[in-house]
């Protein structure tokens, strides 16, 4: 059965095939002789509408020409001119297409008799067009030499609207009637070309078009299923898109999708209310750049007025880059953070998020975080000038000037001064650390020289290691320098030795080493001791963080100023450490030349080393007569009043307090003095202003704070000491200044 139908089927399609092939000849037959036919009449057709068309065009310039010199009667505009120029041009353009013939836009030149006759002769209408065209020319001649035009004006105006007009006019009408005559024929032929194909229809209906017409019908069933299927799908892409749009207007953040053209095509209702752009600006297909020069005049952005164009060229630089985000200052102080992302297709995605929230917390954070910097600073200050005194009276009655303490009372002091000098350095760590945060450290970067500084780094912190029992290994006698500055690198030393102590095991070692590149020095302190667990590593350099050692002394923000420090000098610190074994922290800065190197000086070792009992000033009595003068310059009570007492001890003399160097001067004009305590600044300019005094240069001692720049080494200066005073320090420099 089916392979009957399929032989059925087939011979069908053959009888079909045949039938076709015989109606398609017919029929191309008649097509190739209704084309030879038609196609001339049709090109005739197609070139009399378009000579129709340029005939009415040219009749409504002239109209507008008049209408221009009319205008230009009543007062003249610029734009009138060029308006009148462009028209003028026009006409000439289109004229000589009628006149002559245009292939290109399918123009023919005048065919009839009559229309040849209506062109030619004085008073025919190419005449009157030159005329014309003249005319227009000279006024605008006149205007541009700026004459008086209105004569030639009203000439134009009453040339376009008088005779010239109807000229025109008849030439629209000649043209139409050429190409209805034409219009006729065409017609006559197409119903020819009609009748014929209805017989050959007529003739292949039973044979051809009944089974093409069961065909179609199958095929119309089919078309109408899909149609279905279509209207379906566009149903579910219609709940698409509005779930998109739902999605878009829910976003509290300001949208907008620009295309392969930079035009907007879709946005959000945030995006309006976000930019409140006067008039109807904002619409589908507005560009970019005229929503971003709009943003700019209108002083949505807070832009400097004589910014505006710098301002919008770099934006738009940004647009086209279409690369991450932005944040961008509101004129009313609000803040947008502006997000661009390229399409698939080539557009632009631009997200407007408002951060005028975070901004301001972000800004009050950063002035809370100053308030504490200051904060911070001012109260070290506060706390540490009563405990300067405190350290300063508390080594006076330890050294027992007045009359010696009982072991008890001795313990007692000797507990003051270790819990004062562990607070005063923590006091100094936390000012160091505030004056880094704020910006307020100065580094003054010069050529140092190791060896000397190692020493003097290994003379401070061996009581430490002794203590611990630590066993110390600093020797090095090389000649390399770095580039630094002198107190912040022995601060780091310092800081790094002393850490290595705390955090070592009883009896462990403790070295200092370096290590010469090319360029840098590398400076390694490695310990014994137990190492840092790999999971609190990234929490070494953190302030206030111990890494949960609670059995050792310290705030834990030492090794956070170090890092600080070695990265205001322009180097880097690192460390590597293994469990059960120990850590290596280094420190790396660049080279300097040896030969740069000033020579060392020894001074600052000197006065942070500790006095030996040796060094104990005896108390005795003073003499009656005054033979000795120290002067106190602007010194603060507390330190006034211990070099007081220490002055007691002193025979023959005599402390005068001083609030500033004018008096100081005059004191010194009226008798010699045999030394001078001040700040290191009023040091200076002391001897600024009174240079060299020969043999009777009194000794001067230069006073400088924890925190507090060098004043530089002049080498008239004989002593330099960091604040709080050392009193057998102080006693040792005036004894040995004694004759």
């Amino acid at each position: 059965m089916e392979a009957s139908q399929q032989l059925t089927g087939q011979a069908t399609v053959e009888q079909l095939r045949r039938r076709s092939a015989l109606v398609f000849i017919l029929l191309a037959l008649l097509a190739v002789f209704a084309y030879f036919f038609l196609s001339g009449q049709t090109a005739d057709e197609r070139a009399s509408a378009a000579e129709i068309n340029l005939a009415g065009k040219r009749r409504m310039l002239s109209q507008r020409i008049g209408l221009l010199g009319s205008e230009l009667l009543h007062e003249q505009r610029a734009q009138d001119l060029v308006e009148l120029s462009k028209a003028l041009e026009r006409m000439r353009s289109i004229h000589n297409a009628l006149m002559r013939g245009a292939l290109e836009q399918g123009i023919r030149a005048p065919r009839t008799e009559k229309l040849r006759a209506s062109y030619a002769g004085p008073e025919g209408v190419d005449a009157s067009m030159q005329r014309f065209l003249a005319q227009g020319q000279a006024l605008l001649q006149i205007a541009s030499e700026g004459g008086d035009y209105r004569a030639s004006a009203r000439q134009l105006v009453a040339m376009s609207q008088g005779e010239f007009l109807e000229a025109l006019d008849q030439l629209v009408d000649q043209y139409q009637a050429e190409s209805e005559t034409s219009t006729d024929t065409l017609r006559l032929l197409q119903w020819c070309a009609l009748l014929a194909a209805l017989g050959l229809l007529a003739f292949s209906a039973v044979g051809v078009l009944r089974p093409l017409i069961a065909q179609v019908r199958s095929s119309l069933d089919e078309q109408a299923a899909s149609e279905m299927a279509l209207r379906e799908a566009d149903l579910r892409l219609h709940h698409f898109q509005r779930r998109l749009v739902d999605a878009i207007e829910a976003l509290d953040d300001a949208f907008a999708l620009f295309d392969v053209d930079d035009r907007l095509i879709l946005y959000n209702q945030r995006f309006i209310e976000t930019f409140p752009l006067c008039g109807e600006i904002i619409a589908v297909g507005m560009p970019f750049s005229v929503f971003v020069r709009n943003i700019a005049e209108q002083r949505l952005y807070a832009i400097p007025s004589d910014k505006t164009e710098a301002w919008i060229a770099e934006r738009m630089e940004i647009h086209h880059k279409a690369k991450g985000s932005r944040e961008i200052p509101l004129a009313e102080g609000r803040w947008l953070r502006a997000t661009e992302r390229r399409t698939r297709e080539g557009g632009t995605v631009v997200i407007w998020s408002d951060i005028s929230h975070l901004k301001q917390t972000l800004i009050a954070a950063d002035q809370a975080s100053d308030a504490k910097s200051e904060f911070m600073a001012r109260m070290s200050h506060e706390l540490r000038t009563p405990l300067n005194a405190i350290l300063g009276f508390a080594q006076v009655l330890a050294q027992g000037l007045g009359a010696p303490l009982t072991p008890q009372q001795n313990e007692c002091v000797a507990h003051i001064r270790q819990g004062g000098e562990h607070l005063l350095a923590l006091i100094n760590e936390v000012l160091d650390l505030s004056a880094i945060e704020a910006g307020h450290l100065s580094i003054e970067m010069e050529a140092l020289p190791l060896a000397p500084l190692i020493k003097e780094c290994q003379v401070l912190i061996s009581p430490q290691a002794l203590g611990r029992q630590v066993v110390l290994n600093t020797s090095y006698s090389g000649h390399c320098a770095v580039r630094g500055d002198r107190k912040r690198l022995k601060q780091v030393l310092l800081n790094l030795l002393s850490n290595g102590i705390k955090y070592n095991c009883e009896g462990g070692q403790l070295t200092l080493s370096v290590i010469e590149h090319e360029a840098t020095i590398r400076l390694t302190v490695t310990d014994t001791g137990q190492g840092i667990p790999p999971d609190l590593t990234n929490r070494v350099f953190q302030p206030f963080d111990r890494l949960g050692a609670s059995n050792v002394e310290g705030t834990g923000i030492g090794l956070s100023i170090t890092r600080r420090l070695v990265e205001l000098m322009g180097g880097h610190i690192g460390f590597d450490s293994t469990l059960g074994v120990g850590t290596t922290f280094w420190v790396e800065l660049d080279k300097a030349p040896s030969e740069s190197c000033a020579p060392a000086s020894l001074l600052s070792a000197a006065s942070n080393a500790s006095p030996t009992d040796s060094e104990a000033i005896p108390n005795t009595t003073m003499r009656d007569t005054v033979t000795y003068h120290i002067l106190a310059i602007a010194l603060s009570p507390a330190e006034n009043e211990l070099l007081r007492l220490i002055v007691s001890t002193l025979r023959g003399a005599c402390l005068t307090l001083l609030t500033s160097l004018e008096e100081a001067s005059e004191v010194i004009s009226r008798q010699p003095c045999l030394a001078i305590i001040a700040d290191a600044v009023l040091i200076n300019t002391f001897l600024a202003t009174m240079p060299q005094q020969g043999q009777d240069t009194p000794v001067l001692i230069a006073l400088n704070d924890q925190d507090g720049a060098p004043p530089g080494v002049d080498p008239r200066i004989h002593h330099e000491q960091v604040k709080p005073l050392k009193t057998r320090e102080i006693a040792r420099i005036l004894r040995e200044a004694m004759p």
